[in-house]
């Protein structure tokens, strides 16, 4: 039995080395058709080992060469200033929405004055519309494509822009109120 093993080794080791089978000829009666398949798969796994092995060293030298490191060095400077611009673009449309909540706070507390709420709130309307106005009419002076001031930043148009992000919710900032219908 030992000498049968030791057989099949010399064979598997032949054939994966490369001097292909020139031991399975001479003992071909030796062999039964259960161990010559045993000796196939073996061969293959072997095969397989060695191809693996092959891509893993290949890849050791790839990584040690110093065109990898930059590479890996920019792609990861460039993962860090992506988050954080995304970071800044997150916070950025919390602290509009914290805005809004404020505002819409004020424009609906009730004063103990003389005006109604419909009156309060189209007062609120108008100086909305005026700061709009003003603002609008200071930049049509502006409008020079070599100036940096005369539009917003990609930052401000990409942050309009994208409605189909994430908005966060009212109820989702402020967990612990409760709701009233």
């Amino acid at each position: 039995m030992q000498a049968k093993s030791k057989l099949i080794r010399t064979i598997v080791l032949n054939a994966v080395s490369g001097r292909g089978s020139e031991g399975m000829c001479c003992v071909s009666s030796a062999i039964t058709p259960n161990q010559r398949s045993k000796i196939i798969y073996i061969k293959q796994r072997a095969r397989k080992y060695l191809h693996r092995l092959r891509g893993f060293t290949k890849l050791k030298i790839q990584t040690q060469g110093s065109s990898a490191k930059k590479q890996a060095v920019t792609t990861i400077t460039y993962l860090h200033s992506w988050s954080k611009i995304q970071a800044e673009i997150t916070a950025r449309r919390i602290f509009t929405l914290f805005l809004t909540i404020s505002l819409n706070k004020q424009q609906v507390e009730w004063c103990s004055g003389s005006e109604t709420k419909k009156e309060i709130l189209s007062r609120l309307h108008q100086r909305e519309e005026a700061a709009w106005r003003a603002s609008s009419s200071q930049g049509l002076g502006n409008y020079e494509l070599g100036k940096a001031s005369w539009s917003w930043s990609w930052k401000d148009r990409w942050i309009a822009a994208l409605s189909w992000q994430t908005q966060y919710s009212l109820s989702s900032l402020h967990p612990h109120q409760e709701r009233t219908s």
